[in-house]
């Protein structure tokens, strides 16, 4: 059987992947980093509207709500800016041809070309329509299944776990 896949990423993807890899190595990890920025949230809103409410406009305690305000910012946006790093590093080649066989499995772009063999993979994870085939522990090759040309991608999982002899890990949704 042989699959093939145009690998083109969308910003979905990325964010997709960076869930994932969170979810995948760590979810205690995950599920405590969202609470405790849902509480940083909270109390920045909080606070925001006991200075209203009470006119609590001293210099140094509305200095200290934008020093908040700021931190907040900042995470959105090193998060942001990490996401489309990823999404320019994965496109900066064009679209990615990936093609697997019984012999490996190749990857070919405009100026890249690469081939692996199904030892090469430690992990396998699946989540929302796209199977992540770990090459480390921080690198996964992302294969959404709208992105395959040919083979079924619901098999694709399976020839996956019979070639690589590693069980899949479905991360949920």
């Amino acid at each position: 059987m042989q699959f093939r896949a145009e690998l083109d990423y969308t910003l979905k993807d990325v964010r997709q992947y960076w869930k994932v890899h969170q979810l995948f190595r760590g979810k205690a990890l995950y599920y405590i980093s969202w609470i405790l920025i849902a509480a940083v949230a909270v109390l920045v809103i909080s606070v925001g509207a006991i200075l209203i409410v009470n006119r609590l406009f001293h210099s140094e305690l509305v200095w200290y709500y934008v020093l908040m305000l700021a931190f907040m910012g900042f995470y959105c946006v090193f998060r942001e800016v990490r996401v489309r790093g990823t999404l320019k590093s994965l496109t900066a080649q064009g679209v990615i041809t990936l093609t697997a066989d019984d012999a490996g499995m190749h990857a070919k772009a405009d100026a890249l070309s690469s081939d692996y063999s199904y030892q090469a993979f430690q992990d396998i994870a699946r989540y929302k329509g796209a199977c992540y085939l770990y090459i480390d522990k921080r690198k996964a090759m992302i294969v959404p299944d709208r992105c395959f040309t040919q083979g079924d991608p619901a098999a694709f999982g399976a020839f996956m776990e019979e070639k690589t002899g590693l069980k899949i890990r479905d991360i949920g949704g």
